[in-house]
């Protein structure tokens, strides 16, 4: 029992010592109180070589557990290094993604905006037409848009309306002559160009 309340005491006083060792260079001389504790640490270590063997084989334990431990701490490291690096490939991968949708989408309605501009000229559509005009003319810019328009230039052409429906188209026209525009009539395009309103009604 004595024996193992020696080598408590010395194992104890070991491990407090350490902080001071390796807070010191090795080679700093030691003080007058330093070299006592040590003197008598060697001492009791030197009458029971158990306790010695004990200390050099924790010593030893730690130390090879605290080299795996680093180089734990090594691969763990490298692994967040990689997945950093991971993670950075993807942030630049959905930006360029993120690029690439802003400009579809860009494109897409350029591509809508054309097509709804063409769309006038696709197709058949029925308008009215309240007049042609050789001598006074209306300005073009002034009056032209989805529902009233100027065609021809010699000879200036009123059109009202924009219809798929003849029928529509009708309606309109029998309006505008209750109004007193008693020369009102339907004309029929076909891809933006003038065909018959017979040609019209057969597609």
């Amino acid at each position: 029992m004595k024996k193992y309340l020696i080598l408590s005491v010395l194992l104890a006083t070991f491990f407090s010592a350490m902080p001071e060792m390796t807070a010191q260079n090795p080679n700093t001389e030691l003080s007058k109180s330093e070299k006592k504790k040590w003197k008598t640490i060697a001492k009791a270590y030197s009458k029971n070589p158990v306790a010695l063997k004990l200390l050099t084989e924790e010593h030893a334990y730690l130390k090879r557990n605290s080299t795996e431990w680093e180089s734990e701490i090594n691969r763990l490291k490298e692994m967040v290094a990689n997945k950093n690096q991971a993670n950075s490939a993807q942030l630049a991968s959905m930006d360029q993604l993120r690029n690439e949708i802003t400009s579809l989408q860009a494109e897409l309605d350029r591509v809508r905006q054309t097509a709804s501009q063409n769309m006038d000229n696709v197709g058949v559509w029925f308008r009215v037409q309240i007049g042609a005009y050789e001598h006074e003319q209306l300005n073009p810019n002034e009056l032209n848009t989805d529902k009233v328009s100027v065609e021809g230039n010699d000879l200036q052409k009123i059109v009202l309306g924009r219809y798929r429906s003849y029928e529509d188209a009708k309606t309109l026209r029998d309006s505008l002559r209750k109004l007193g525009l008693k020369d009102a009539w339907i004309v029929s395009y076909k891809d933006g160009q003038r065909i018959s309103v017979e040609e019209a009604l057969r597609y």
